[in-house]
């Protein structure tokens, strides 16, 4: 009974919930921010994990001119004595799996086209596309296809990691913003704190806590003090009458003594 005359039936409400959604924003923000830090270390590229060391490859070849796909046209990469080859689909899509990672001689032929040759390197963990445009001629013809290389990448967990930091340090702010709204106080430090908690993240479920529990601090703003300053004046001045009053301590009405 005491809580709904401080701070009204509504407030009261409308601040727990704040409460527990600003616990719950900082338990699910802990709990992905730990699971992106052990996800990078296993989200590597399935090929990068290739224990033969091959990786998959892709060539679309399309005319110079007219940037129509080539279908029919023969794909052959070597190295030394390895070779291996591919031929384009009605798409002009060249696929070849189970491929040697590193610096390939690439040869493209069809009746209609000008030989296509180059070299690539192909590595793994990266995007191995790629497209190569092919001039009308004799195949007997070579031209050096504008090749676009494929630099060897390692993967870094370094962005990864960062991102887990900023989302513990976001559901931190988490439970400092409960921790006002429980006491109720701070109002201005509650809704601040309570904004930071967006970038906790929490499963994107986190993210949209935060807005919610942001909406509510505020529709809950008669329910905190505002007076803290005045207070602490008050303590100090030893008016502890007020200052319970500002805090909103509201005792019952002084009984007058009965009229003789």
């Amino acid at each position: 009974m005491e809580k709904e005359e401080r701070w009204g039936t509504d407030y009261h409400r409308r601040m727990m919930i704040a409460f527990w959604v600003l616990i719950i924003i900082g338990v699910l923000g802990i709990a992905s921010s730990i699971a992106t830090v052990t996800n990078s270390f296993t989200i590597k590229d399935l090929e990068e994990q290739s224990p033969n060391n091959t990786v998959s490859f892709a060539v679309w070849v399309f005319d110079s001119e007219t940037g129509r796909s080539i279908e029919g046209a023969s794909v052959n990469l070597r190295s030394g004595g390895y070779n291996i080859s591919a031929v384009s689909n009605n798409e002009g899509l060249a696929a070849l799996k189970s491929v040697r990672a590193g610096d390939l001689d690439m040869e493209i032929r069809h009746g209609e086209y000008k030989t296509s040759t180059g070299t690539i390197w192909i590595s793994k963990g990266s995007p191995n596309v790629l497209d190569v445009p092919m001039e009308k001629g004799l195949p007997s013809q070579y031209v050096e296809a504008p090749l676009t290389p494929l630099e060897p990448k390692e993967y870094t967990r370094g962005l990864t990691n960062l991102a887990a930091i900023v989302m513990f340090l976001s559901s931190m702010t988490a439970f400092f913003a409960a921790f006002f709204v429980k006491v109720r106080d701070f109002f201005t430090l509650a809704v601040i704190l309570s904004f930071f908690t967006i970038f906790s993240f929490g499963f994107l479920i986190g993210s949209i806590l935060s807005l919610v529990a942001i909406v509510l601090i505020i529709n809950s703003y008669e329910g905190f003090s505002h007076n803290y300053d005045l207070r602490m004046i008050l303590e100090q001045q030893g008016r502890e009458d007020l200052k319970n009053f500002f805090k909103g301590e509201r005792k019952a009405p002084m009984q007058l003594p009965p009229a003789k």
